[in-house]
């Protein structure tokens, strides 16, 4: 009698267990499957950043877990307790999703609560909606130590999730940007613009050059930005 267990990938992650009860040669008499079970994103609301945010939070989950998560829409956040326990992961603004109103959605603040693979990720305004899930995954352990995919560190989460996360806070300035300065190419923008949400910066790129040097590329970036 052979046992094994083999992993592999196809469009999703999927254990395949494999018991060999009598083996003749190449053949083998039974095989079982176990697909993993979907995890459930529930996005509330269609601003774009949050749309956007929903799905960097299943890239990244399924990136770190191995596992398939999907977006499901909803016209509204769960229900209030003593409803019945939240299920899933919500992300939407505080508003859409029912919660406590933090502050003015002119400023930036989040609140996620979060057991497991259920609860609600949330801000105050729909940019700061992808804020709160950067923080969600900083918690989890991700990092983004440098603009570009090279500084993007993933960590390999244990399955079942079952890590809780409590974060509640304002920022303490409306204005969190970067300036970049020198002959910037379009990509160091490009790389920038992707890199400093993650980090909690609010703002575009301020990007100064000396136009008398600009090619037609730099003037694109600048007219882009400004």
């Amino acid at each position: 009698m052979v046992q094994a267990d083999i992993q592999c990938t196809e469009s999703h992650y999927a254990i395949f267990n494999l018991q060999t009860v009598a083996a003749t040669g190449n053949s083998i008499d039974m095989i079982k499957r176990n697909p993993p079970t979907k995890s459930l994103v529930y996005r509330v609301g269609c601003a774009t950043p949050t749309q956007f945010a929903a799905k960097e939070l299943r890239s990244l989950l399924s990136q770190a877990t191995r596992q398939n998560f999907v977006i499901r829409t909803r016209r509204q956040g769960p229900r209030p307790a003593p409803g019945p326990p939240i299920d899933g992961l919500w992300v939407g603004t505080t508003q859409e999703l029912g919660q406590p109103v933090m502050c003015d959605p002119i400023h930036a603040a989040i609140d996620i609560q979060t057991n497991g693979l259920n609860g609600i990720i949330s801000g105050s305004n729909a940019p700061s909606v992808l804020l709160a899930v950067y923080r969600y995954l900083t918690e989890l352990g991700f990092r983004w130590v440098r603009p570009g995919r090279d500084g993007e560190l993933v960590p390999q989460l244990t399955w079942p999730l079952r890590s809780k996360v409590s974060v509640r806070e304002q920022a303490s300035y409306d204005h969190r940007a970067v300036c970049i300065e020198g002959a910037c190419g379009w990509e160091h923008v490009r790389d920038m613009i992707n890199w400093m949400p993650k980090l909690g910066f609010n703002t575009s790129v301020s990007y100064t050059h000396l136009r008398a040097h600009e090619t037609e590329a730099d003037l694109v970036c600048r007219l882009l930005l400004e």
